[in-house]
């Protein structure tokens, strides 16, 4: 059974369940706005069309809120427990990842056959470093999920830092992807001549801040017990550490 904190919230705890309300609504408004304006002005089946709400739901959402499952201020899973917001984060993930790879995918197929030139905009750059962050990460990630299992092999500290890291270096970059989408793509500017798109990029840029403040302070947390395991801390207290990650 779980300990009970008795410990009142303080006012940054307060903020903190705060912010993170706010961006799970910043979430939900740039995915309708992205999903009103496909169907308002393009086939959703279309591979372009397709591309784009794919591999937004992949990653302003599903990775988003995989992310922030695991965070203590998420006001989602609050209520639920350590085994149940890593599962939770796992299907997220795995789901999110899987949707943004295919939404990269069937874009890449689609320049190929139509003979065009790839990887020529900031956002298709960033849409391709993050395609290989997930690619690596999906790798990193089961070394996490097994991380007890395989602890004589690698300390379980080392290996979900370098879990966190990918997985945010994969979010991030494909975030990064999606503004470039709003903001320099013709695609976007064809039936939006600026103030929502604009406004959509800087939600996203919100998003991605919001997101990664829990996973931030858990990556904090393990490159202590990195540094400990380095400096050679003894044994028990690695283990120690690396069970409170």
């Amino acid at each position: 059974m779980e300990k009970v904190d008795s410990k009142s919230p303080s006012i940054w705890d307060k903020c903190e369940v705060f912010i993170n309300t706010a961006n799970h609504c910043l979430i939900a408004i740039t995915t309708f706005y992205l999903i009103w304006y496909c169907l308002q002005n393009y086939e959703m089946t279309g591979t372009l069309t397709q591309h784009a709400w794919v591999t937004a739901i992949g990653y302003q959402v599903l990775m988003a809120e995989g992310i922030m499952a695991i965070y203590k201020a998420n006001s989602l899973t609050s209520l639920s427990s350590k085994r149940e917001k890593n599962h939770i984060h796992w299907i997220l993930q795995v789901i999110g990842g899987t949707m943004a790879l295919y939404g990269i995918i069937i874009e890449i197929i689609d320049k190929e056959r139509a003979g065009r030139r790839h990887f020529r905009s900031l956002h298709a750059i960033y849409g391709l470093v993050s395609m290989i962050f997930l690619c690596i990460s999906i790798v990193s990630g089961l070394t996490a999920l097994f991380s007890f299992e395989a602890r004589r092999y690698l300390k379980p500290v080392i290996s979900k830092f370098s879990h966190n890291i990918l997985s945010l270096a994969a979010f991030v970059t494909g975030m990064v992807s999606l503004i470039y989408a709003w903001v320099d793509i013709r695609w976007a500017s064809r039936y939006d001549p600026g103030n929502l798109r604009y406004m959509s990029a800087w939600a996203l840029g919100f998003i991605i801040f919001f997101s990664c403040i829990g996973a931030l302070k858990s990556l904090w947390n393990q490159s202590i017990g990195v540094m400990k395991l380095f400096l050679c801390q003894p044994k028990e207290e690695i283990d120690n550490d690396s069970e409170n990650q």
